[in-house]
């Protein structure tokens, strides 16, 4: 027979359960009809919601439907922590004895995360749960709310620390456990209730290991904006979002170095670098007793994985060791190299260098796109070449065959932009004329008499339109530097388009395609043009940002205007 558990108030039963035996043990869902999606609550629960004088030993909860245990048991937590929790079930119920006397006067929170499972359809809450009580006479009633942004918000963890009484710099969440935590719904919304008054320091972490510690590097994470106060006169604080990143807390290591051929020795770091730390004084290739140094003529990073670099030197000696040193390269978050990983052995190569420069990626490679008439169009080669007889080597030319006039700018020594000096005629047919033979290597392998041609259209205004907006915010105690981004929503495979703006002036996103987009923007404090989540310790608060509300849809020849992000 099934059991269930009728939860009886204190008054009526001085807080002790009794248990009536109903049905059969033996429960399975019905065979047949609709799957079921519907999530699993708490419908039942001792003691009563925000009780005082709280003086057992014990917590019930009875779920709608059948979950799993192991689900519950690891999806609860209470706040001020209590250990040696013993856990009970019987049927659709929960009961939690405590094995230690509580503290007095103070608020408890049980809450009940989103990751518990049904058993039938491993559906899972839709809501983090909480219960509240106090073993004094009266309950806390401070409360933060808020959202996460992410594309997968549910079981999100949301730590608060107090630290009003402690030394906030001290606060370390690698080894120290929060005071109070719930979790991030289906939607992303959260609720921290019943917090006693003082000042909180909050953080939203995927918590990976579900150790309720942050795990760098494994959980991804926001801090929020700054410390939150609650008192008397504000007892309710909204707004306090998050948008999760993964936190980079580790120096780059040259992890291995290998001879391509006689005049290349491709390098590998643990993690993508920072072009612009990447120069010639930063390498050093000698023998390995460092008293004969090979020459490096040259060197480029790989488009696409910034962790390779090739260095072009001197001729190797077959067969003979060699060691690579890097130093002062950083990783794109500026760490610099770890001096006990910043070398790496190699063999020279007897491998003559007799391929020529390969094509590896140009803008204009996909002949269905549509460009804009302000485009500027990149070109990736496989290895160095040299400069000055390039220029003699690319035109562009309309289909009235008239050439037009156009700059070179090197991204490195294997990639530049062609620039024309002038818009380009929208809706218009073009065609880049690459001679390959005028684009050689270091040593002047080329490509003889070979010409390939790449073409595409301009973009036709009647196909485009606009969303045009104003930036508000009235706190102007931080930078005045934004980002605002646009995302298509209706094709993800577009990449996401910026600009930059300034508080209390309207931004305009031109020559968008037809769809759906969804708009945010970030106040850009650190001038990276990427949005920082912050660092929880040595603590660093996030960078302020907000989403617009609503998806805009975008036809042609329609603009949006009149958008209004506000910066909370």
């Amino acid at each position: 027979m099934a059991s269930r558990l009728l939860l009886l108030t204190p008054s009526q039963h001085s807080g002790i359960f009794l248990l009536l035996l109903m049905g059969c043990a033996g429960q399975r869902p019905p065979e047949g009809g609709p799957v079921d999606t519907t999530p699993p609550e708490i419908i039942s629960v001792y003691p009563s919601p925000n009780a005082t004088d709280y003086a057992d030993s014990r917590i019930a909860l009875e779920f709608s439907k059948y979950v799993e245990r192991r689900s519950v048991e690891e999806s609860i937590f209470i706040s001020p922590y209590v250990k040696d929790v013993e856990f009970d079930w019987s049927g659709k119920e929960v009961e939690m004895s405590f094995q230690e006397p509580l503290r007095k006067n103070t608020t408890y929170v049980i809450t009940v995360g989103t990751d518990v499972l049904d058993v039938n359809n491993r559906n899972r809450m839709a809501h983090a749960f909480s219960l509240a009580f106090s073993t004094g006479p009266q309950i806390d009633r401070g409360e933060i709310r808020g959202r996460v942004f992410d594309e997968k918000p549910s079981g999100v963890m949301i730590f608060a620390y107090k630290v009003d009484d402690i030394n906030p710099d001290t606060l370390n969440p690698i080894r120290q456990k929060p005071d109070y935590i719930t979790q991030a719904g289906a939607g992303g919304e959260y609720t921290l209730s019943h917090l006693g008054f003082g000042i909180y320091r909050v953080l939203a972490v995927r918590d990976e290991f579900r150790n309720l510690l942050y795990d760098p590097e494994a959980d991804a994470m926001s801090t929020a904006t700054g410390d939150i106060r609650l008192d008397d006169s504000d007892t309710l604080r909204t707004g306090i979002d998050f948008q999760l990143a993964t936190e980079d807390t580790t120096s780059p290591r040259l992890i291995s170095a290998a001879a391509t051929d006689a005049r290349h020795v491709e390098v590998k770091f643990s993690e993508g670098l920072d072009s612009a730390s990447v120069s010639f004084d930063a390498f050093t290739i000698s023998d390995t007793s460092r008293i004969r140094l090979l020459s490096i003529k040259n060197f480029f990073l790989h488009a696409g994985r910034p962790e390779l670099v090739t260095l072009v030197t001197d001729r190797q000696e077959k067969d003979s060791l060699y060691k690579v040193f890097a130093e002062r390269v950083k990783d794109r978050t500026g760490h610099v190299i770890n001096p006990l990983a910043s070398s790496k052995q190699f063999t020279g190569a007897a491998l003559p260098d007799t391929v020529p420069p390969r094509l590896l990626f140009a803008t204009a490679m996909d002949s269905t796109a549509r460009f804009s008439v302000e485009e500027q169009f990149r070109f990736e080669y496989s290895d160095a070449l040299q400069r000055q007889p390039v220029a003699g080597g690319i035109h562009l030319r309309g289909r009235d065959s008239v050439e037009v006039a156009c700059s070179i700018v090197w991204n490195g020594s294997a990639s530049f932009t062609v620039k024309p000096q002038q818009p380009l005629r929208p809706n218009y047919f073009y065609t880049f004329f690459v001679r390959f033979d005028s684009l050689r290597d270091e040593i002047g392998n080329r490509w003889k008499d070979s010409t390939r041609n790449f073409s595409f259209w301009t973009i036709d205004p009647e196909m485009v339109s606009s969303i045009e907006g104003t930036l508000a915010d009235s706190d102007s105690s931080l930078v005045d530097r934004y980002v605002i981004i646009a995302q298509n929503s209706t094709d993800k495979m577009k990449p996401p388009v910026h600009v930059a703006s300034r508080r209390w002036k309207k931004f305009l996103f031109p020559l968008l395609s037809e769809g759906e987009y969804r708009l945010k923007a970030f106040q850009d404090v650190d001038g990276t043009g990427i949005y920082n989540s912050g660092k929880p310790f040595p603590f660093v608060p996030s960078e302020r940002f907000a989403v617009y509300r609503d998806s805009i849809k975008v036809r042609a020849r329609w603009p949006v205007e009149g958008v209004l992000i506000k910066m909370k």
